[in-house]
């Protein structure tokens, strides 16, 4: 007879974590800075008015000051800040080990996105639309890689409580620790294989469209879209098929207690 393990919460810490495991989390706390000081140095060699926002396609909708380049690497900085503040002292342990992966993907992905806007300002009006696709294309592929990013988390949280916090989290998800760990790894494990298959399907997709010689825009900004369109749809689809898979345990949990009439 298999029995519902209750869900227990546990009070806030108020120990802090090892003095080791805090440099470390600054040394990564630190590497925030760096986005913004990427775009501080091409700060004086950027034109007075830059393009702030691209239509669909490919055309400049907006122009706006150059400092306006600084907002998303300041808004990263801020949120990694906030990241490594907010869990310093965590009910559950296990939030203690995503701290430090957490803040590096949120460094990697705001000094990508801040080196890619920076370049796309500064060559927007010495290059031909054609040769700015790299700038779609990259914003193409973090979308499609984000269930690589977020693997390491389930990963984590797999191995803790349920909670309402991080992980992936659903009313049956939580129902129990035998639950909550099958769905961790479960989504883990389906949003890496769903990244490849959408990365490696906007790469063809880009292999073909450069190859071809196409350099309109308005196409690259269509594939940004279809990644997008493809991640949302394969996370769907991931979660309809793990609801499933729960809900058929649970079912069978009642069954063999005999409880069903």
């Amino acid at each position: 007879m298999t029995n519902f393990e209750p869900i227990t919460l546990t009070p806030f810490s108020t120990e802090a974590p090892p003095q080791t495991s805090m440099k470390v989390r600054y040394a990564v706390l630190a590497t925030s800075l760096i986005p913004l000081l990427a775009a501080l140095i091409w700060f004086p060699f950027l034109p007075e008015r830059i393009p702030a926002h691209w239509g669909a396609t490919g055309q400049v909708t907006r122009f706006g000051g150059r400092w306006e380049l600084l907002i998303v690497p300041t808004l990263f900085l801020l949120f990694s800040l906030f990241f490594g503040y907010a869990y310093r002292n965590k009910r559950l342990p296990e939030h203690q080990k995503i701290v430090v992966p957490a803040i590096a993907v949120i460094n990697f992905v705001s000094l990508v996105l801040t080196l890619t806007f920076t370049w796309a300002a500064a060559n927007w009006e010495t290059r031909a639309g054609g040769e700015l696709i790299g700038y779609p294309l990259i914003l193409a592929l973090l979308l499609s890689t984000m269930g690589l990013w977020v693997y390491p988390f389930l990963k984590t949280a797999a191995d803790g409580e349920p909670n309402a916090i991080s992980g992936y989290r659903t009313t049956r998800s939580m129902m129990n620790k035998r639950n909550w760990k099958f769905a961790q790894e479960a989504f883990g494990r389906y949003s890496i294989v769903s990244s490849v298959i959408t990365t490696a399907l906007v790469l063809a997709a880009a292999a073909v469209l450069f190859f071809s010689g196409n350099r309109e825009m308005s196409i690259w900004w269509m594939l940004n879209g279809a990644a997008f369109g493809m991640w949302l749809l394969s996370m769907i689809i991931g979660m309809v098929i793990i609801e499933q898979r729960l809900k058929k345990m649970n079912y069978e949990d009642i069954l063999s207690q005999g409880t069903v009439g």
